[in-house]
Order: C-alpha cells, then sequence, then structure tokens
C-alpha cells in the first residue's frame, strides 16, 4: 500500500531535492533546467491554503462557523405620526456569529463548547416616536457561552451562559417556518409611546419596561410572553429525544430554575408539536420590585407555558396555539394568547411560500411607566403576512402587517380613548 504525503510533506521533499541537486554544480543544474524558483511556487500555494482555512485551537477539536445577517425597513403610524425606520429584528433574530466546537471522548460520547456573539446596529429596544437610531446602536453581546458534554445515550449537560429551560419553550413549538417574521413579541413596537385621542401620549409604552404588555413578565424577561427571556449562567440539562419526547431542565443565577418538556411526532398525515414549561425564580435582581415594595419583598416568580402546533403535511395547513401564565408576589397573575395559522405552498422554484395570520391578547399584565397597575387593562394585535424561502442563497424575506390596540381605563387617560399603532415591516434574513 502506498502511504499518501500531504502537501507539506511534498513541499519538504522538494525542497530537499532542490539542494542536493544545487550541490552537483552549476551544469547540472543547468542540464536538469529546474529553474532558481523550483520552490518558490509550491510554498506559495501553501500559504495561501493555510490563509484560507478555519484555525483551530488544536488539531482534536473541529470548529464550526455559522450565524445570519437579518435587518427590516419598518413603515409605522401611532395615530398621529408616520415614519420608517430601517431597524434590526430583536435579540432572538439579531444578526450574529456562533462558533461551535466539539472533539469525540469515545464512541457515543463528544465534549464542545458554543458561544454566539450577537451585534445589534439598531436595538428594537429603545427606539420609538423620537429615536430612529437606539442609544447602543452598533453594540455587540457575548449572548452564549458554555461548555458540554453530550452522550448519545444519557443526553447532555452544558456550564456556563446559556438560555434557560424555559426560555422560548412556546416558540419552540411553532413549526411553520415563519418565526423570523412573526411571533408573539412586539418587539417593532417595544418603547413606542401610546396615543390618546387628543394626540397626547399617555403613560404607557406598547412594550418596553414596565409599560402596556411589557409588564406581563414583571422584568423577568422581556415584553409580553417572552418572560425568561434571557441568557444566564446556568447548568441545564438535554434528555436524548425517547419516542419523540425530550426533557430539559436547568438552574443557577440565585435562584432560577425551569423544567420543560418536548413532544414531536408525526401521526399519518398530521406534525404534531406539544410544548409544557414550568419556570420560577425567587432573585430579587431578576425581578423588578412592584410599587411600594419593602426591603423584606421576594420575588417567588412562576411561569407557565403551555403550546401545540398541528400540521397536515400534505396539504401544508398549519396552527400554532401558545399561552403564558405568570404569577408573581405583589402583582396581578395575568395571561398572554397567542394563535397562529397559515398554509405551506409550492408556488415557486425559489422555495416554499408560507402566508400566515396571527392574533394576540395580553390581559391584567398592564403597568405604566412608573410602575403602576392599570388593572383590567388588555392588549390585542392582529395581523398577517407572507413568507418567501429562497433555498439558493439559505434566505427568507418576508412583507407582514400589525395592529396594535390597547383597552385602557378611562381613569388612566383622562376619559380619552387610545389610538391604534399600525405597522408594514419588510424584511429579510441570510444564514451563513
Amino acid at each position: 500500500m502506498k502511504k499518501k504525503i500531504s502537501t507539506s510533506s511534498a513541499a519538504m521533499v522538494a525542497l530537499a531535492t532542490g539542494t542536493l541537486i544545487s550541490g552537483f554544480g552549476a551544469s547540472q543544474v543547468s542540464a536538469a533546467d529546474l529553474g532558481g524558483n523550483c520552490c518558490a511556487d509550491l510554498e506559495e500555494r501553501i500559504a495561501e491554503l493555510e490563509a484560507t482555512t478555519a484555525r483551530k485551537g488544536n488539531r482534536k477539536v473541529s470548529l464550526t462557523v455559522t450565524g445570519w445577517v437579518s435587518e427590516q425597513v419598518m413603515w409605522w403610524d401611532d395615530g398621529v405620526e408616520q415614519n420608517t425606520y430601517v431597524v434590526g429584528l430583536g435579540t432572538n433574530y439579531a444578526s450574529n456569529v456562533q462558533f461551535t466546537g466539539s472533539a469525540q471522548i469515545s464512541p457515543g460520547l463528544t465534549a464542545g463548547y458554543f458561544m454566539r456573539i450577537e451585534l445589534r446596529d439598531n436595538n428594537l429596544y429603545s427606539i420609538d416616536q423620537n429615536h430612529s437610531t437606539s442609544a447602543d446602536a452598533n453594540s455587540v453581546f457575548a449572548e452564549e457561552s458554555y461548555w458540554f458534554l453530550k452522550s448519545d445515550t444519557y443526553g447532555r449537560i452544558a456550564v456556563g451562559k446559556q438560555s434557560p429551560a424555559g426560555d422560548n419553550a412556546a416558540f419552540n413549538s411553532d413549526l411553520s417556518g415563519t418565526t423570523a417574521a412573526a411571533y408573539w413579541v412586539t418587539y417593532d413596537a417595544w418603547n413606542f409611546g401610546i396615543r390618546l385621542s387628543d394626540g397626547s401620549y399617555s403613560n404607557f409604552t406598547w412594550g418596553g419596561g414596565k409599560g402596556a404588555a411589557g409588564g406581563q413578565c414583571h422584568g423577568w424577561g422581556g415584553g409580553a410572553a417572552d418572560c425568561v427571556g434571557s441568557p444566564r449562567n446556568q447548568v441545564r440539562y438535554d434528555s436524548p429525544v425517547l419516542s419523540g419526547f425530550q426533557v430539559v431542565a436547568s438552574w443557577g443565577e440565585d435562584d432560577e430554575w425551569g423544567v420543560t418538556g418536548y413532544y414531536t411526532q408525526t401521526w399519518g398525515d398530521f406534525l404534531v408539536k406539544g410544548v409544557a414549561s414550568y419556570s420560577g425564580t425567587n432573585d430579587r435582581n431578576l425581578v423588578t420590585p412592584p410599587v411600594g415594595a419593602g426591603p423584606q419583598w421576594s420575588p417567588d416568580s412562576r411561569y407557565l407555558q403551555l403550546a401545540g402546533y398541528l400540521e397536515n403535511v400534505p396539504t401544508g395547513i398549519w396552527g400554532n396555539f401558545q399561552w403564558g401564565h405568570m404569577d408573581s408576589e405583589g402583582y396581578e397573575s395575568n395571561d398572554v394568547y397567542y394563535a397562529k395559522a397559515g398554509i405551506k405552498l409550492k408556488l415557486t422554484s425559489l422555495g416554499t411560500t408560507r402566508p400566515y395570520a396571527e392574533y394576540l391578547h395580553a390581559s391584567n399584565g398592564i403597568y405604566d411607566k412608573d410602575g403602576n397597575h392599570a388593572a383590567g387593562a388588555s392588549q390585542t394585535f392582529y395581523g398577517g403576512g407572507v413568507v418567501q424561502d429562497i433555498d439558493a442563497a439559505a434566505m427568507q424575506v418576508w412583507l407582514r402587517t400589525r395592529v396594535l390596540t390597547e383597552d385602557l381605563p378611562r381613569s388612566l387617560t383622562g376619559g380619552l380613548d387610545t389610538k391604534d399603532f399600525t405597522e408594514v415591516v419588510a424584511g429579510a434574513l441570510i444564514s451563513f
């Protein structure tokens, strides 16, 4: 059997050969006509290959670099003013770079690491009617960084900054392929003030801080339903998938914990996914104290999520329902309901076309900018759009619209009605 010689070895052989030949004298070199640059081209080629190859820390750990770039153009109308902004997608789908490394310890057992660097060129959390660019535009965040051990038999355990078990649990039930364009968090209008019928601003926002649906989570995460919504220092366990079932559990942050169960299976012509998740924390640094809270206040917060997805695979018709229920010491409990339905169509060779419609209702979790509870208030949005896959470019493009409405007690608005907020958004996400 012939032994394969590596490129670098070949270069050494060629260099040695050239040196030996040069020792024979000028006449022999001329006869061989090897030339004075016999190895220069080869060394240049080796250098070129090294320069275009992703380097690894060592020869035992593989490295994969992935991620995506996402941007949107948003036109909005708050009932008084209209404008057009160029914005990102919020932290769930912000442009990012991901690094994954792994090494095999033994058959069926690997060790590895994961890092996700998020690029916020324009953070949706702080733009509003008066600011088209966020205060922390062009910021870079280390969103996740952890190591893991993974067994094919026993599952995976990870330690470091990562998503808790309850993060995006209900969201993960959505298999429609439309989540980049639309899901149950109102990032687009996050810090926009809610207008009153006389054109003035109320003391509420559509999603930011404690205002409006942002109060649903009592500070433990983001806006409506995005509770337990941030990566934190955690120990997390992901079980192997058995007969469609998987369990995820996590603990960390003095103290935050969560358990989530997933079930994904095909029943005849139907694709089914179900999610049940329960999380809790007593960390005063995670939950915003209610108005008037004393020094002995404890958050003692609990968040329940239930969700289901059903798709008729031959026709592509699908539906998704999500529910989040928050209880926290000193606050009123509240609920968020979200439904989305659509169809997957093969209308073009570009890829799947995904029209959809959506609806959300958030009740009894509305707080003003000062943290005061608006008893009986609720928020609703409805909308729809179409997402087009472009398979050849690993890309999605979309066009969508939403209308947000707020029902506030007249005692909090000076007897005035609130104006709706309308947005039309065109965006794209390309993966690498």
